[in-house]
């Protein structure tokens, strides 16, 4: 009795909805003009309005709530460490320790002249602290190991320091060679220095000039990573009006490298990354995906519409209401959220999807209806009432499942379901508005307004489709097949699905910043996965290294007192060691021997013929091969001065 009283209620409700429904579409038909120009308008507005304020945020933090409490912790950081906040790192590669060494205290000079663009750029490798202090953070048998071979490096460098050009270099060449001769020095010290001389004559005869590393000499050749990579960490002046907070910094880091001629040509590589870069290259990646999508799914939708629909006048209303609504969407999402995220950002797309599937429904229930002869207004108010209340249920469920984000603490949802399900009103509103009226200023009428192929297609004479009546009487079978082949399938595939957690996976792997980050983070010292912990004093701090570093998930842990060197006395006394041999070599005043191109050519001369006598005495077989190689590019060298 109840169920009947309330199917009565509903169905009479239902009723009055559709009856409202003709009427307003059969009031938009009246004003048809008046309507598009109002609609067009404030699309128009939204546009503006979306464009002047909408922006895109790529953090991924900001994609959680901020009442979290991780959250509230982190920001309380950001507060406390305001120097480790929008940096950008710029990573300095050269081919040599040397020239990494040159090229990134120039560039840091550089950029220190930019006060107006940077609030501090900050170069570790030439901080007068480092520099003076350096010494200390090496280990004890690091700190020994220089020792010694700064000691057997010692007549080199007081040769070069009297005589501090070619002549001195190759009287010190000449002199090891003469001392492996007699049996008196290890002929594999001279290999690497041999292969080093040559190389930078070779470069230089091929027109691409490399200065030789003297570091990499006194280290025997033996260079890490560490070695031929340097950090700038700078701190830019971000316009926060801009969608790229920080283009005018890279773009004067970029201009200062390309001054300095810190390029592949003259052997260094100047990359950018850290979180301000990263978030500008995502942005500019983000928005020119999310209008790269929209722009072709508005294309496969305008072909889909023509030839499903069978008509350019139904195919372009569709699409100028699809294109309208979606402007107002955005005006929308700019108002109730102010921003899109890289999740909320696909709302666009989601639109299009759905929104286009209202206007197909109206346009095919409006041509059926002209196909049967009916008139233009007929057909729009039987439209109304044959699909508006589906429509309306369709468009309302989408809303709910959109809003039912709203709750959750991941806003990158909750955003994207307060923009989805607002708009799916949206798009309910300009299918029974926008579109009858583009309809009455394109109306069809029988028999018109069709594609060729559609007049061909309906000329067809189809027989009876087997298909339906199949379906019908093996309905529970085919569901049942269905429903064995879906769990079968889930079995054998979901356990190879896994989660993603990273946020990396969500950039752009082509950028700059992103393929910087990642050659980074192979090496474990440099990672960005890392966790921030303060700590109330030294003491809590050295108490919770000692229990981190216990832990098998922790790599290794940095604290402040890793920035206070250890046995500091014992190192003391070891540098104490070497200034007494190095100090007197240094500080002493070169002779004032000018080396002319005659002197030149002699010095060559004699360090060739003392090659000569090294490789006639086969008594040294390693040296042969780098020995033939120095003669051939010193003899190149002597050929291109006589040019």
């Amino acid at each position: 009795m109840f169920l009947h009283e309330d199917y009565g209620v509903i169905k009479a409700f239902g009723d009055t909805y559709l009856r409202f429904l003709a009427c307003w579409v059969d009031a938009a038909r009246k004003a048809a003009v008046p309507i598009l120009l109002v609609a067009a308008s404030v699309a128009g507005m939204s546009l503006f309005y979306t464009v002047e304020h909408l922006r895109i945020n790529t953090s991924t933090s900001d994609m959680l709530s901020s009442d979290l409490p991780f959250r509230k912790i982190y920001d309380e950081y950001r507060r406390a460490f305001p120097n480790l906040r929008n940096n950008i790192t710029i990573v300095v590669e050269g081919e040599t320790p040397d020239i990494t060494e040159d090229a990134t205290a120039a560039l840091a000079a550089r950029l220190k002249t930019e006060t107006e663009e940077f609030k501090f750029v900050f170069d570790p490798a030439s901080n007068p602290f480092f520099i003076t202090n350096g010494l200390l953070f090496l280990d004890e048998d690091e700190l020994a190991d220089l020792s010694n071979r700064l000691a057997d490096a010692q007549p080199l460098l007081a040769a070069l320091a009297g005589d501090m050009n070619l002549r001195g270099f190759f009287d010190v060449l000449n002199e090891a060679i003469d001392e492996v001769t007699k049996g008196d020095e290890d002929p594999s010290r001279l290999v690497r220095i041999f292969h080093n001389i040559s190389e930078t004559i070779e470069k230089q005869q091929e027109g691409n000039p490399r200065p030789m590393s003297w570091r990499k000499m006194m280290m025997g050749g033996e260079v890490e990573q560490d070695d031929l990579r340097r950090f700038i960490l700078v701190q830019p002046k971000l316009d926060k009006s801009s969608l790229q907070p920080a283009r005018q910094a890279v773009k004067i880091i970029r201009a200062a490298a390309r001054a300095l001629h810190l390029d592949s040509e003259h052997g260094v590589q100047v990359r950018l990354t850290g979180g301000t870069v990263l978030s500008q290259e995502e942005m500019v990646s983000v928005t020119e995906g999310a209008s790269a999508a929209v722009a072709l799914a508005l294309i496969l939708v305008g072909v889909l519409v023509t030839i499903g629909l069978g008509s350019l006048r139904l195919a372009a209303a569709t699409l100028i209401t699809l294109v309208m609504g979606l402007m107002w969407t955005g005006g929308y999402a700019t108002f109730a959220v102010g921003q899109l995220n890289l999740i909320s950002v696909a709302f666009g797309v989601l639109f299009i999807g759905i929104g286009v599937d209202f206007g197909i429904q109206f346009c095919l229930r409006y041509r059926e209806a002209v196909d049967r002869g009916q008139s233009h207004e007929e057909a729009l108010r039987e439209s109304a009432t044959g699909v508006g209340g589906a429509l309306t249920l369709a468009a309302i469920a989408a809303a709910i499942g959109f809003f039912s984000f709203v709750p959750t603490d991941y806003l990158g949802l909750s955003e994207l379901g307060i923009i989805s399900g607002g708009s799916m009103m949206i798009a309910l509103l300009a299918n029974l508005t926008v579109l009858p009226a583009c309809l009455t200023v394109m109306s069809l009428k029988h028999g018109e307004g069709l594609l060729p192929a559609w007049k061909g297609w309906r000329k067809i004479k189809w027989g009876p489709n087997p298909a339906p009546g199949f379906l019908l009487e093996h309905a529970e079978s085919i569901s049942f097949w269905a429903l064995v082949l879906g769990v079968a399938a889930a079995v054998a595939f979901l356990p190879r699905l896994q989660f993603d957690f990273d946020p990396m996976n969500l950039k752009d792997p082509t950028t700059e910043s992103v393929q910087t980050a990642l050659d980074l983070m192979k090496d474990s010292k440099t990672s960005f996965y890392t966790i921030q912990i303060l700590a109330d004093n030294v003491e809590e701090a050295q108490n919770l290294v000692q229990r981190l570093e216990a832990l098998p998930q922790v790599d290794h842990t940095v604290s402040l007192a890793d920035f206070v060197p250890q046995d500091q006395e014992e190192k003391l006394f070891m540098v104490d060691d070497m200034a007494l041999f190095l100090f007197p070599i240094l500080d002493a005043s070169p002779l004032d021997r000018p080396l002319d191109n005659n002197g030149r050519k002699k010095v060559v001369s004699e360090l060739k013929k003392n090659l000569e006598h090294l490789i006639d005495t086969s008594l040294v077989s390693i040296l042969d091969a780098p020995a033939r190689r120095l003669i051939n590019a010193l003899t190149r060298f002597e050929e291109s001065s006589h040019e």
